[in-house]
C-alpha cells in the first residue's frame, strides 16, 4: 500500500451555514498585510481600480488567497457567500477567460459588495495552471462606472498586472499557500452552472469555420491595403519564432515562395525588418487566427 506523503501546508476546513469565523480562518485572511498587496496594487489603482483579489484554487479542493481589502474578505465568510460564489465550487471545472460580474448568477454578492464598501464594475480572469486555477478579480468604486470600457478596450493591460503580481508577490503568494482554506463540496441543487457563459468556446471552431477570411484589410495604412491568408499564415508562424525553412514546411510551400510572401507584406506596410511585421500581427491584427 502506497503511503501519501503529507501536506506542508497547513488546512483549515469551513463549514457550511457557519456564521463564526475562527481563529485560524481570521488568520487566513489577515496573514498577508493588506498594506504589503497595496503597494502591488498602485499600477492599477492609478487606472482607477481600486479592488483587486487573487485567489489560487488547488486541485485538492484547498485554496489561498491575497486582497487589498481584507474587510470585505472577512465579510465575505462571515457571510457563507463561498457557498454560491460563482468561482467558490472546489468540484467545478472553469475554462479560462474574462467575466463580467454584472453578467453572472447570485447578484447577491455582488450587490452587497456595492452596498456595504462601494465596490463595482467588476471582473474576474479565470486562468488555468498545472495544480488547479488562479482567479484575479479586479474591480472598481461604485461611480467609476466607465471602468468597464477600460477592462474591454485595454484587456493587455490586466493580463500583463497578472503576470507583475505573480512576478513581484511570488513570495507573498507562497506565504499565503502555507494556510489554506477547504471549501466545502456542493449539493448538486446548489450548484450554479456557467456552461451558459461557456458554451462561446465549446462552438469557436465551428465559428472560425464559418467566418473564413480571405483578406485582412489595414484599414490604418490604407483603406485598400490588406494580407492574403496565405501571407497572414507566414506572419503568424514568423511571429512564433519560426524561419522561412520552418514555415515552409509548416504551409508545405517552398521557401522561396515564404520570402516572396514577407517581401510582399514589407512592401504594403513600408518596412524592411522581420521585427516591424511580427508588430504589424500583434498590434493592427488583434485577433485569434486559427489555421
Amino acid at each position: 500500500m502506497e503511503l501519501k506523503a503529507k501536506p506542508t501546508h497547513k488546512i483549515i476546513l469551513l463549514e457550511k451555514n457557519n456564521n463564526y469565523l475562527s481563529a485560524e480562518l481570521i488568520k487566513h485572511i489577515y496573514l498577508i498585510q493588506q498594506e504589503d498587496i497595496d503597494k502591488l496594487c498602485q499600477p492599477i489603482k492609478d487606472l482607477g481600480i481600486n479592488y483587486f483579489l487573487y485567489i489560487k484554487a488547488f486541485n485538492d479542493g484547498t485554496r489561498t488567497q491575497l486582497t487589498n481589502n481584507l474587510a470585505w474578505s472577512e465579510h465575505f465568510y462571515k457571510n457563507n457567500y463561498y457557498l454560491m460564489g460563482e468561482f467558490d465550487d472546489p468540484q467545478r471545472t472553469y475554462c479560462p477567460g474574462l467575466f463580467l460580474w454584472s453578467t453572472l448568477p447570485c447578484q447577491q454578492i455582488y450587490q452587497d459588495i456595492r452596498n456595504h464598501f462601494s465596490i463595482d464594475h467588476g471582473v474576474t480572469l479565470v486562468e488555468k495552471i498545472n495544480d488547479g486555477y488562479e482567479f484575479f478579480h479586479y474591480g472598481a468604486h461604485l461611480n467609476n462606472y466607465k471602468i468597464i470600457n477600460f477592462y474591454l478596450n485595454n484587456f493587455d493591460y490586466l493580463k500583463r498586472f497578472n503576470l507583475y503580481f505573480k512576478d513581484r508577490g511570488a513570495n507573498l503568494i507562497k506565504l499565503a499557500e502555507n494556510l489554506r482554506v477547504q471549501i466545502p463540496t456542493r449539493e448538486c441543487a446548489e450548484l450554479i452552472n456557467l456552461d451558459n457563459f461557456l458554451s462561446l468556446q465549446d462552438s469557436y471552431q465551428n465559428f472560425i469555420a464559418q467566418t473564413p477570411i480571405k483578406r485582412y484589410y489595414l484599414d490604418h495604412i490604407g483603406s485598400d491595403t490588406y494580407l492574403t491568408q496565405r501571407e497572414v499564415e507566414c506572419l503568424y508562424w514568423l511571429a512564433k519564432g519560426n524561419s522561412s525553412k520552418e514555415i515552409a514546411r509548416s504551409l508545405q510551400i517552398s521557401e522561396r515562395t515564404v520570402e516572396e510572401h514577407l517581401l510582399h507584406i514589407k512592401a504594403k506596410i513600408g518596412c524592411n525588418k522581420n521585427s516591424q511585421l511580427v508588430y504589424l500581427l500583434t498590434k493592427h491584427l488583434p485577433i485569434t487566427i486559427d489555421f
